[in-house]
């Protein structure tokens, strides 16, 4: 998983470097420092794997690799993006959302 933080926010703060920090969670560590964050975004593909990731996953053939491109965000403002890839045959991705 890769995550990219904007230092312009983070730096010199709590929550510079995340994984030192007493908060746990996107959402808790950015309280921390006042920023509130309103909303994620979640963008789900299907695809085949590269060679790297049949490795590191340990996938055997044939399978296919979910990647999930994830923002935390303050109003508009992306706080955190994420890339993740999971292993199709092992992932479940379930949802519960509000409806107002």
């Amino acid at each position: 998983m890769a995550r990219r933080e904007p230092a312009a926010l983070t730096a010199g703060t709590p929550i510079e470097l995340p994984a030192g920090g007493a908060a746990v969670g996107v959402v808790a560590r950015f309280d921390l420092i006042g920023q509130r964050i309103d909303s994620v975004e979640e963008e789900i593909e299907s695809r085949p794997p590269t060679v790297e990731e049949v490795g590191v996953l340990e996938l055997p053939p044939g399978v296919s690799v979910l990647t999930m491109k994830r923002t935390y965000r303050v109003k508009e403002k992306p706080v955190e993006p994420a890339d993740i890839v999971m292993a199709g045959h092992r992932s479940v991705l379930s949802y519960r959302l509000a409806v107002t």
